[in-house]
């Protein structure tokens, strides 16, 4: 038999009837719905209001996509730990780091990359132009340099 949803109302109309000295198997019959489900939802719902019924659906709701939300962002940071895990230079795993930063507003510690991995900043060599100069001067003159 498919599930009926029951708008708020009707549940609470049905548990009212039933406090006035309604017969539980007329009310279940109206609804069409078994008296174990009646009283299930005596014991949920009693002495609640429609707004208060309301809300609690709405909780409910609210809950489970939060806990689906939770969920996704577990099995993602464990995937990233996971791509962490296996060997990579630490150049690669600082822009696994920053990468995960953008996308996902996490921390590097969490990707398991060190703070000092992560701010590492190459700085470019001072005495290149002069390694340029010699390299240069090597190949044009050869008979400079060490004695044959």
């Amino acid at each position: 038999m498919p599930k009926k949803g029951h708008t708020e109302e009707q549940i609470i109309a049905a548990l009212k009837q039933h406090e006035s000295g309604a017969k539980t198997a007329d009310i279940c019959r109206q609804l069409g719905i078994s008296q174990a489900t009646f009283y299930l939802w005596e014991k949920q719902y009693a002495g609640l209001g429609v707004q208060e019924l309301r809300e609690m659906r709405q909780l409910r709701e609210e809950n489970t996509r939060l806990k689906r939300l939770v969920a996704d962002l577990s099995l993602d940071r464990q995937i990233l730990q996971e791509i962490v895990v296996k060997t990579l230079k630490p150049r690669q795993r600082c822009w696994l780091a920053r990468w995960a930063m953008e996308a996902y507003r996490i921390d590097a510690r969490l990707v398991g990359v060190a703070w000092s991995t992560f701010a590492y900043r190459h700085r470019k060599d001072r005495q290149e132009t002069l390694r340029r100069r010699l390299r240069e001067l090597a190949a044009t003159h050869v008979r400079y340099g060490y004695r044959r």
